[in-house]
């Protein structure tokens, strides 16, 4: 859903932009104001139940870090009947 409402398969952040996950998600919803609302917060938070991995793991806290090396990735959780 997120590379559907973005219209591309990912975004390209800087690392200097993006040193922790808040700082990640912030830039990202910055650079694609058209996930705020229905993927993320204004200030970058996941909206429930959407959630970060970092290379495999939870990356659940704002403050953990990221690396040139990384590769996050936002999870998109669409429900429905």
């Amino acid at each position: 859903m997120a590379r559907h409402l973005v219209g591309e398969g990912a975004l390209d952040i800087p690392a200097e932009s993006a040193a922790t996950v808040g700082s990640l998600l912030r830039e990202a919803a910055r650079l694609a104001p058209v996930l705020v609302g229905t993927v993320l917060e204004p200030d970058g938070t996941p909206i429930a139940p959407n959630y970060v991995l970092l290379d495999g793991r939870n990356a659940v806290a704002p403050g953990d870090p990221v690396s040139d090396s990384d590769h996050p990735c936002l999870f998109v959780l669409a429900s429905g009947g």
